[in-house]
């Protein structure tokens, strides 16, 4: 009889616990924090280093996580960069706001794009 109170008592102490603990928010201002797990990809936490990149999905009783890696695309290495398309920018900004978007695309196409980019 002792040990079935003993039983009882420690399991209502033991749910009681569980629900204090429940996890809170952290309060930094540079955390992330969701509280469902993304449900397209768009909704998903982007992390990568330039090379290996990740979209986690979260959640605790699945984890879905979308990989890529560079190697995988073709193309390069080579330095992708246009080091002169800050010079076309004001004039593609303006296509865009006065709402001539063919010269915007042409602009576009000239300096910022590269190669078959």
């Amino acid at each position: 009889m002792k040990s079935s109170i003993f039983l009882q008592t420690s399991t209502a102490i033991l749910c009681g616990l569980s629900v204090l603990s429940a996890v809170e928010p952290p309060t930094e201002p540079m955390s992330l924090w969701f509280t469902t797990p993304a449900v397209t990809y768009l909704e998903s936490n982007p992390l990568g280093n330039g090379r290996l990149g990740a979209m986690d999905f979260g959640g605790v009783d699945d984890c879905r996580v979308v990989l890529n890696e560079s190697s995988v695309w073709s193309g390069g290495p080579y330095d992708a960069n246009r080091y002169d398309a800050h010079q076309s920018l004001e004039a593609t900004r303006k296509a865009i706001f006065s709402g001539d978007l063919e010269t915007a695309k042409n602009l576009l196409d000239a300096n910022f794009k590269y190669g078959e980019g």
